[in-house]
This record gives C-alpha cells, structure tokens and sequence, in this order.
C-alpha cells in the first residue's frame, strides 16, 4: 500500500480547531492553517500502514485515550481524544470537545477513556461480523494514574462522588 498523507489522526484535531472560524477567519487563523499545509507538506512520505503483527497479536484491537484539562477557554471543556489499532494500523479516532465541564484531569480523563470504552465495544461487534473475533479484553492505554485507579476500583471517594461510575465486566 502506497502511503497517503490524509486526515489521519494527527490531523483530526486541528482540522476540527480550525473549523470553529469558518465563517469569520482572521490572520491568526490564516498563519494557523498555513502551519498545517506546512506539515502536511513535510510528512507527505508518511501515512497510514498496517502489518502483520504476528500471531500472537494478530487482528486483536487495542487503544489509546487522552485528554487534556478545560483547554477551551470559551467553555473551559475539555478535549477528549482516542485512537484504536488493529494490525499496527489505525482504524478508528475521534477528537472531541467533551460535553460537560469537568472538575479535574483525572475526571477529564476519565470521561475520554470512558468514551474510547464506548468506541471498543462498538468495535468488537463490528469486527464479530467480519469474523474477527476478540479473545480476552482489549488494552485501552492511558497515562492517568489516577483515572487509572477509578478505572480499577470503582468506589466512592471525597474527590470524585460526582462521578458516575458504573463497571460492567
């Protein structure tokens, strides 16, 4: 496969920061979008790939989910971001604003990789259909420790009674 330099997931974010000024672009916005051209011109070598990862790791989906913290400074959401990959390639990503204000990272990213959760599951049962069915769970990657742990202990804490959680293995 020839690689393409497309709307990849490295391009997913700015394309939807760049489209909030559709309508009233100013030169900031100009000098912004010619930095994009500017990399899409210096990565047109690169693109999306997949490979045969080997048998141990064949066809099984995995994932990455992150999120920064109320970088919208109009609403002060914040962006929720995930990838998943199935043979070393990319075959899902979203980047998002969330859609509620979040009272800290850790719930920021709590709320991203609950929604890469949601990703997987649509995902395994697509892929059920095409006969590529997942054995054991599917590894989402965060780099929260603390989203981590709620992840793993769902119980009540004084930081995070707001937050609805609710595991079903």
């Amino acid at each position: 496969m020839r690689p393409h330099a497309g709307a990849g997931p490295d391009l997913a974010f700015s394309f939807s920061q760049r489209s909030k000024f559709l309508q009233y672009p100013d030169e900031a916005h100009l000098a912004a979008a010619y930095r994009v051209l500017a990399y899409v011109k210096g990565t047109l070598h690169q693109g999306l790939s997949w490979h045969d990862p080997g048998a141990g790791s064949r066809n099984k989906l995995s994932g990455w989910a992150d999120s920064d913290f109320a970088s919208d400074i109009d609403t002060r959401k914040s962006m929720t971001g995930y990838l998943m990959v199935l043979n070393g390639g990319p075959i899902s990503w979203k980047t998002s604003r969330q859609g509620g204000v979040t009272l800290s990272s850790s719930e920021a990213e709590f709320v991203a990789a609950s929604q890469a959760g949601k990703e997987v599951l649509y995902l395994r049962a697509l892929l059920k259909g095409f006969a590529y069915l997942q054995h054991g769970p599917t590894e989402i990657w965060e780099d929260n420790a603390s989203c981590i742990l709620m992840s793993e202990n769902p119980t009540n804490r004084e930081r995070s009674r707001h937050v609805d959680v609710r595991v079903h293995f």
